[in-house]
């Protein structure tokens, strides 16, 4: 328990690890995963004009909390892989208790590695 963990590299959950394993399993995987890609662009190229319009009635202050909130929550998903803490993502109070409370199990070496890259 006391011992210093070094953070987890990737392998699952978002990473590449499920893309690698649906393309064995699913030959027309990549195909489809274009197809959508396309088809994503599209929406937003034909849609574009539409919502910036719609924006326009969006007040400044509710986009910049939408803007740090995204931030927050990058951040926070970032910080268990930084410090090596297993860090709680349901809620940002949640997270910052368990960062605070690891703080003791923090590998400042694998901690100092990544704040440097």
């Amino acid at each position: 328990r006391g011992r210093p963990r070094p953070a987890r590299g990737g392998g699952g959950g978002w990473g590449g690890g499920g893309v690698g394993a649906a393309l064995v399993h699913n030959p027309g995987y990549a195909e489809l995963a274009a197809l959508c890609a396309l088809l994503g662009g599209a929406m937003q190229l034909a849609l574009a004009p539409a919502l910036g319009f719609v924006m326009n009635f969006v007040p400044h202050p509710v986009i910049s909390g939408f803007t740090s909130a995204g931030g927050l929550i990058i951040a926070m998903s970032q910080l268990e892989h930084l410090t090596g803490i297993p860090i709680r993502k349901d809620r940002l109070q949640d997270g910052l208790y368990d960062l605070v409370a690891g703080l003791p199990e923090l590998h400042l070496l694998t901690f100092v590695t990544g704040a440097a890259a």
